[in-house]
């Protein structure tokens, strides 16, 4: 066991301590980073859930504590309280990496298709990405029409030519 692991559960014992035997403990948003990873990667739902809330009750302005904390609304299939929770941050404290969180809500909540293809559009905008679309019109387009239109792009390129 590496000297990081030990860390990490001298941490997780700390924090059960706290919860299981209510002794008093502080940790700062990194800490409670570890903590919520370690019950993710060790699938204990319970605890995880447990500590997700309580470090976004500590830490609401904290970026990685609430991507975890719409991560734990997305694993309950919590979508528009997801959407809500990444919008209301974007709001104070732009981020590209909650903006592709956000898409992905969309994506998998399966109802706003839209909104998903226009949030990564706007992020392709915003770093020069060549975009390919993924829905044409209403419909999901498959991915061998994608994979072309990828290989058109790519073979453009080689050649010098600018695609649209």
């Amino acid at each position: 066991m590496s000297e990081e692991e030990k860390e990490i559960l001298d941490l997780v014992r700390r924090y059960e301590d706290m919860v299981d035997n209510n002794i008093p403990a502080w940790f700062d948003s990194m800490e409670w980073v570890d903590i919520i990873d370690y019950y993710e990667d060790n699938e204990q739902d319970d605890r995880l859930e447990q500590a997700t809330l309580r470090a976004y009750k500590k830490f609401p302005d904290d970026e990685d504590i609430v991507v975890r904390m719409a991560n734990l609304y997305l694993n309950k299939e919590e979508y528009k309280r997801a959407e809500n929770l990444i919008k209301d941050y974007i709001k104070e404290h732009p981020s590209e990496e909650l903006r592709g969180l956000l898409a992905g809500v969309y994506v998998e909540s399966g109802t706003h298709l839209k909104k998903a293809e226009q949030t990564y559009l706007k992020m392709a905008e915003m770093y020069n990405f060549k975009t390919v679309s993924c829905v044409d019109n209403d419909r999901i387009r498959t991915i061998d029409e994608i994979s072309l239109e990828v290989l058109k792009i790519v073979k453009d390129k080689i050649n010098g030519k600018e695609t649209s």
